[in-house]
């Protein structure tokens, strides 16, 4: 076995409203994080009102969200993730991978919890 965990795939991030092709220019506008956060809690995330144009907002908002439901600290700098045109790959994979792996934890814990 791999001693690493591989890194959530493209296409299991994937979301009707954001087309995620990488870990840099798809997570630009924070809609591809705010999408994440979306299929783990819909409810807290807004979706539909958001705007690519309001990236601060987004960004702002996933984070927040990632850091109140899966206890998941914003590894990203909101206020430098605005100031430059892509973010970097690997910060965006690693803060990405840790979502996904709380996520996953957390949905198991509730599957047992319902059985």
């Amino acid at each position: 076995p791999h001693p690493h965990p591989h890194p959530p795939s493209i296409t299991s991030l994937s979301h009707s409203q954001v087309d995620i092709r990488d870990f840099s220019h798809s997570f630009a506008d924070g809609l591809a994080f705010c999408a994440i956060m979306h299929g783990l809690f819909p409810a807290d995330i807004p979706f539909a009102s958001l705007t690519a144009a309001d990236r601060r907002a987004n960004f702002t908002l996933a984070f927040d969200v990632a850091a109140r439901r899966l206890d998941v600290p914003p590894l990203l700098d909101v206020e430098d993730l605005v100031e430059m045109p892509r973010p970097e790959p690997l910060s965006v994979m690693t803060y990405v991978f840790e979502l996904m792996r709380k996520g996953k934890a957390l949905q198991a814990r509730m599957s047992m919890s319902l059985a």
